[in-house]
């Protein structure tokens, strides 16, 4: 879950602390935790604030996750059948040395015909030696299993449904007296019940059976690495990896400058008890330095490159005749986004040979707010976010990308796209692609249409696509994996 995609907090009592964007609402949390000494409070060895620091961005930021899913979440009777297969899969799985966490939507792409793990897939033929536990994340992308590359060992249905078993009945005492602590400290500074008791109890009780049960799955798997692309999502997992002594690794899948990673010297001293990984892959030393900025990570990151740019900087570009436009859409400002296009195309609708691609971010569902605005204009081409082609297909193939706050701002770069930033709420998370004169912005129609226009085949600097995205990735992941 993140912001973006929240729905607003209704709350009668008055709010002390409250942010408009996303870095004020990093700082809030930095300063709360720091002030109030956060990461004090542990179950069964193991800082419990790392669980909530995430979503209290959210929450600080006047939203809450909705409720259901908003309709792209895979149903209980579809997971239900995956029980037994987990069940078996688990039971009979051989020792492996690597355990690996995935997502259904990541499996994002086809290459010959087959669904491609963007994270994993590569690595995986090479390593050949792993187990993949898949999370069903998104209904859409259910059917690429059928044909995928590399297709999951078992999904996390079943350890999921044993976890929220085993974190129903009495809280124990300490549980509660935790939960009550952190409850009411971030009450006293944010003026509301950002997390009542209630919640921050059964969230406590359910990490720890979780990570229980990782432990009971890693014992059986006998793995030496952990590989996931979402440490702060994994956080019983993490600790599970941690407790039996196997190295956790992430691999950056985003932007990294948010409270998932924004960790400062305050953590330091508790490191040891925090569910975080022992390395973090990340894409080029812009992304190392990004991390390191704060103090408290230090030879965690290891700039190894991407897999998927590495793929793509492979494949020679086909921009087609004109000028092809490819928005990348966050499940942000939809409504906002979509009247700016159909204002731009209003503005070019002498422009015959403009074409507009919006391909859908895999957590957005609606594509109807986009059809609403711009589904009348013969120049435009939405894009469900597991239909073809690819969002990188699409990239490659660009006169211009623009969104508002992606990662495909820097992916573009990587790929020698010129990358234009649309100034809405959020976008100052990429500001410093544009004030390097990585990224053009944008704060009207106008202004997307004068740079359209006038850049021409502007070429991206061979120096900036290699900080961003080193070369070589399989061979850097490999180097560093060597058991």
């Amino acid at each position: 879950m993140t912001a973006e995609t929240a729905q607003p907090v209704s709350n009668d009592l008055e709010v002390r602390a409250r942010a408009s964007t996303i870095r004020q609402a990093d700082e809030l949390v930095r300063a709360i935790e720091t002030r109030r000494n956060l990461l004090q409070y542990e179950m069964g060895g193991w800082c419990v604030w790392p669980i909530f620091r995430v979503e209290t961005e959210i929450r600080l930021l006047g939203k809450v996750p909705p409720p259901g899913g908003a309709g792209r979440r895979v149903q209980v009777r579809e997971r239900l059948g995956r029980v037994l297969a987990d069940v078996r899969s688990i039971a009979m799985a051989p020792p492996a040395t690597y355990c690996v966490i995935g997502y259904a939507s990541n499996r994002s792409e086809r290459r010959q015909g087959r669904a491609v793990d963007i994270f994993f897939d590569p690595l995986l033929s090479t390593l050949g030696d792993f187990f993949k536990i898949e999370h069903l994340d998104n209904r859409a992308f259910l059917s690429a299993a059928d044909d995928a590359w590399t297709p999951a060992d078992a999904s996390s249905t079943l350890l999921n449904m044993l976890a929220a078993v085993a974190a129903q009945g009495p809280v124990p005492r300490r549980t509660r007296q935790v939960a009550a602590e952190l409850s009411s400290a971030l009450r006293s500074e944010v003026g509301f019940d950002i997390f009542p008791v209630a919640e921050v109890e059964r969230r406590i009780l359910r990490f720890a059976r979780a990570s229980r049960i990782y432990e009971a799955v890693f014992d059986r798997l006998n793995p030496r690495f952990l590989l996931l692309v979402a440490a702060y999502g994994e956080h019983a997992a993490v600790a599970a990896a941690k407790r039996r002594g196997i190295t956790v690794v992430e691999f950056q899948h985003g932007l990294i400058d948010d409270a998932a990673y924004s960790w400062t010297e305050y953590a330091t001293p508790f490191r040891s008890r925090m569910p975080v990984p022992d390395r973090i892959f990340v894409y080029g030393e812009h992304w190392r330095e990004q991390l390191r900025r704060r103090g408290f990570w230090k030879e965690e990151p290891r700039v190894v490159g991407s897999l998927r740019i590495d793929h793509h900087r492979s494949l020679a570009s086909e921009h087609a005749e004109g000028c092809t436009l490819v928005i990348t859409t966050q499940g942000l400002e939809q409504e906002r986004l979509a009247r700016f296009v159909g204002e731009t195309l209003t503005l070019a609708e002498d422009w015959q040979d403009l074409r507009v691609v919006l391909k859908l971010h895999h957590a957005e569902s609606d594509i109807s707010v986009y059809q609403n605005v711009l589904g009348r204009d013969q120049r435009v081409q939405l894009v469900p976010n597991s239909a073809e082609p690819s969002t990188f297909d699409l990239l490659r193939r660009a006169s211009f990308h623009l969104s508002i706050s992606s990662t495909c701002h820097y992916e573009a770069v990587g790929l020698g796209t010129p990358t234009v930033v649309l100034e809405l709420p959020g976008s100052e998370m990429v500001s410093d692609l544009v004030e390097r004169g990585f990224a053009y912005s944008a704060k009207s129609p106008h202004d997307v249409l004068h740079i359209l226009r006038s850049a021409g085949s502007r070429t991206i600097d061979e120096t900036a696509r290699g900080r961003l995205f080193a070369p070589n990735a399989l061979e850097n992941i490999i180097r560093e994996l060597r058991p």
